[in-house]
């Protein structure tokens, strides 16, 4: 496990380095604020994939090698105390064997010499019964004396067998005896090989327990180490969504202005726009609740309410990463469409004053932290002439947005000399020869126009004045 998670963070470091690589030569021989910005994030990148880097390194020296290190030799010790007592086992069982033999030929012996003992004893008893009387014949008598001389010779040889008989008893008793004790002692040697085993894995486990504990103790230190970055890391994602959610808020209440103002041009396509910051404000309201949470988790607090919470829907996928899904309700669909401000952002505004709690508001709010530009991520643009167009007119009542019943009057005609692709949807789509009214001229660069029905922002540099109004 330690490997794989020392691999893993290698692995992430070497990513974030060739990310970080590539945006610095991309950045390399450019100028602006825009190309600091990006510098900045390519030297971000490099700060965290050291870390990273390190936090692998860490791993693999002071958890992997030194448990797997520890594994094998305990592996050699183990293999030995195994071997002993297998050794100790086989010998204990052969001796076992062999008594079980000596046994068997004890038994067998005794048998036969109960059998010609037995017979020697059947031979006495007959021949002593056997008595001579006065009245034998010499005839008859010589027949006993013959008779008698042939039994002698048969108890002769019935004695030596049974002589032979005792002495096998004897040697097979004896052999019998020393299997015996050479058995008993084989098996006191067993219960010592196993004694000794015991003792041996004891230490091994001891050993290895406080290892772990050491290792744990360095992979919590280090962890430790990694979860201030962490905080860190997503302190400033929850910087970036509020200020998208800003930019998008104040887009929205600009195009809104506009809608208002240019309510009689029929091809206006200001409701679309509407809807779309809608949607961009309640995913990034939804992604503010999920760092919301994260950092909430990490901080040991609990975790704050949300409108949109109850409809985020958290998944695994099978390489074990979390997806979260965001469903919007049906209610908010239609609130979309009869209110002129996103509830969600009316009650995650009230959730912002209620959970001033939060640690990181303070870090969130440091102007120290450089703007990353648009939400595209591509674009260069400031955060939105829209801004600048919506405030303005809510503090001017003699302003285009004031007069909604008299039309919007053009200062200027212009004709478009390059193609334009817009970036985001408050922004006008030009091709070379596109005649357009001009509503109002920033000093940034970017003016405020019509064209084939559709109001927008538009570069100057991409057009030439036609005439003045």
């Amino acid at each position: 496990m330690e490997m794989g998670r020392a691999e893993a963070e290698t692995q992430y470091a070497k990513s974030l380095s060739k990310l970080s690589a590539k945006l610095s030569r991309a950045c390399r021989d450019g100028l602006g604020g825009i190309n600091e910005a990006w510098k900045a994030v390519a030297l971000e990148l490099e700060a965290r994939a050291e870390g990273h880097r390190l936090m692998g390194i860490a791993l693999l020296e002071e958890t992997a090698k030194p448990l797997r290190t520890l594994t094998e030799s305990q592996h050699r010790v183990r293999k030995q105390s195994e071997t002993a007592v297998d050794k100790s086992a086989r010998l204990l069982s052969d001796w076992r064997a062999t008594e079980a033999k000596g046994k068997k030929h004890s038994h067998t012996c005794a048998r036969e010499n109960e059998k010609l003992q037995d017979a020697a004893v059947l031979d006495t008893t007959k021949y002593g019964k056997q008595t001579i009387s006065k009245s034998t014949s010499l005839i008859h008598l010589a027949h006993i004396h013959s008779k008698q001389n042939s039994t002698d010779k048969e108890n002769a040889k019935l004695e030596g067998k049974k002589r032979k008989a005792e002495d096998a008893v004897k040697k097979a008793d004896i052999e019998y005896y020393t299997l015996c004790v050479r058995a008993e002692r084989a098996r006191l040697e067993w219960e010592s090989a196993v004694l000794r085993g015991v003792s041996t894995f004891q230490s091994l486990e001891e050993e290895r327990l406080n290892n772990l504990k050491s290792v744990l103790t360095s992979y919590l230190h280090h962890n430790n180490d990694l979860g201030p970055r962490l905080i860190e890391a997503l302190v400033k994602l929850l910087h970036l969504i509020r200020q998208d959610i800003e930019r998008e808020r104040k887009s929205k209440n600009g195009l809104e202005n506009l809608s208002k103002a240019i309510k009689q041009t029929p091809n206006f396509g200001s409701e679309d726009s509407q809807q779309s910051m809608k949607s961009m404000l309640t995913y990034l309201e939804g992604a503010r609740y999920k760092v919301q949470s994260a950092l909430a988790e990490l901080d040991s607090r609990p975790r704050a309410g949300h409108p949109l919470a109850p409809h985020i829907t958290i998944t695994r996928d099978k390489s074990g990463l979390q997806q979260s899904v965001l469903k919007v309700p049906q209610w908010l669909r239609e609130e979309w469409f009869e209110t002129d401000r996103s509830p969600v952002s009316e009650k995650s505004l009230k959730s912002d004053k209620s959970d001033n709690s939060d640690p990181h508001i303070n870090d969130v709010d440091d102007p120290e932290w450089p703007d990353r530009g648009a939400a595209d991520g591509n674009s260069n643009q400031p955060d939105s002439d829209f801004d600048e167009f919506s405030s303005q007119c809510s503090s001017s009542e003699g302003n285009i947005c004031s007069t909604e019943e008299s039309p919007v009057q053009p200062i200027a005609t212009c004709k478009a000399i390059y193609p334009y692709t817009p970036n985001l949807p408050d922004e006008l789509p030009l091709r070379p020869g596109d005649i357009l009214s001009v509503y109002r001229q920033q000093d940034d660069g970017w003016w405020l126009g019509e064209c084939k029905g559709d109001v927008g922002i538009f570069p100057a540099t991409y057009v030439e004045i036609v005439k003045d109004c």
